[in-house]
């Protein structure tokens, strides 16, 4: 029953309308014609500076022509797969980048064998996909993933992205193998026991705190710029979490789930490891499931699995229903700790108006120290 909720919370309908006495005219549908000429009259990064200095390059390509066009990127492989689009790597005027690929709805032209390869996405509304290409274009945050071009081909829109190394999730799993050959053992479970999670046997992390919380922070500054905004990213989890550079710099990226705050519900789709209780109860969560999420995401990095994960879909969600998050790691120190504790004013509480803010978590000591630090060494 729970899970049937969580897939389908965002279908539920309100009170039937009482029927128009006048018939309202019937919208006209968007043809690819009209989404090319609308995307044409965008203008992306203007004469604005970047939002970062190691995006100057790919900044400074966008600015050279009035809009981006097909001819302007050569795919090299595509590297990444998601439910509702495709990432390429390549080059976009000659300048490393990344290309988004999204099927619109009733548009799209496939590609023969597209149904049978791996991979393969469902198309999606042209209206929401055009909502994530305008978000986009309109951030300017050193913590978002920089987008600088979009067009329509096929019945499909490409956004051009910077390229980043790794996500999160690997670096997760990177810090996973070296502990594990470190001590001779195998790597953290990724399947973890019920009725709740446990951190690593020897209490150790899984990442160093220090290096989870320097993400963790750069993934608060995000969320406090979108919150501003009025804006609920509601997909939080570490395959969104982008790594640039040989340093490895963190930026949220994949914005297909975000919405205005002030939209009743949320767009289906999901982790349910990631679900705030109150997505189960309700349907719906603003910016306080944003900072559940990102005190689910501190604690995987800490003890290599959410405090959440079960056997299946079902169990999963009842322990998310339930709200007993175990302790992390001993290794944590006492201001992380209580942080993850699902208390009053902690991440993790079941009660979304006793979470904290994330402007005002910007001044928690653990957030504030770790957020101007070098990025942390990235395991091989």
């Amino acid at each position: 029953m729970i899970r049937g909720c969580f897939q389908t919370m965002s279908a539920r309908r309100g009170p039937v309308a009482r029927r128009p006495t006048s018939k309202p005219a019937k919208p006209q549908p968007a043809s690819a014609h009209s989404i090319e000429a609308d995307l044409k009259s965008w203008r992306w990064c203007d004469d604005a500076p970047p939002p970062r200095a190691d995006v100057a390059a790919l900044w400074a390509a966008a600015q050279q022509g009035t809009h981006a066009r097909r001819r302007d990127f050569v795919i090299e492989t595509r590297i990444a797969d998601g439910g509702a689009g495709r990432v390429y790597r390549g080059t976009f005027r000659g300048v490393p980048a990344a290309l988004k690929e999204v099927r619109l709805e009733g548009l799209s032209v496939d590609e023969p064998g597209d149904a049978a390869a791996p991979g393969f996405f469902a198309a999606v509304p042209p209206a929401r996909a055009l909502a994530e290409a305008a978000l986009l274009r309109s951030l300017r945050c050193p913590d978002v993933v920089a987008a600088v071009g979009c067009f329509a081909d096929c019945g499909r829109i490409f956004t051009v992205l910077e390229l980043g190394t790794r996500d999160l999730l690997e670096v997760k799993k990177a810090w996973g193998r070296r502990r594990a050959a470190e001590d001779g053992a195998a790597p953290p479970a990724c399947v973890v026991p019920e009725p709740a999670g446990r951190a690593p046997e020897d209490g150790a992390t899984v990442v160093p705190e220090p290096a989870a919380c320097f993400y963790a922070a750069r993934v608060l500054e995000a969320l406090a710029h979108l919150h501003e905004r009025r804006i609920v990213y509601g997909d939080l989890k570490p395959e969104n979490v982008l790594l640039l550079g040989t340093h490895g710099r963190p930026v949220l990226c994949d914005f297909d789930r975000a919405r205005d705050e002030r939209e009743p519900r949320p767009r289906p789709g999901g982790s349910p490891e990631y679900a705030p209780p109150e997505l189960l109860d309700a349907g719906a969560a603003g910016p306080a499931g944003d900072v559940y999420q990102l005190g689910v995401l501190l604690y995987e990095l800490l003890a290599g699995a959410t405090p959440f994960k079960a056997s299946s879909v079902d169990r999963t969600l009842a322990l998310v229903a339930r709200g007993a998050v175990p302790p992390p790691p001993a290794a944590c120190s006492r201001a992380v700790a209580a942080l993850l504790a699902p208390t009053a004013s902690g991440l993790l509480t079941s009660k979304p108006k006793l979470r904290p803010r994330a402007a005002a978590l910007r001044d928690r000591p653990v957030f504030a120290a770790a957020r101007d630090m070098d990025p942390p060494e990235l395991p091989d």
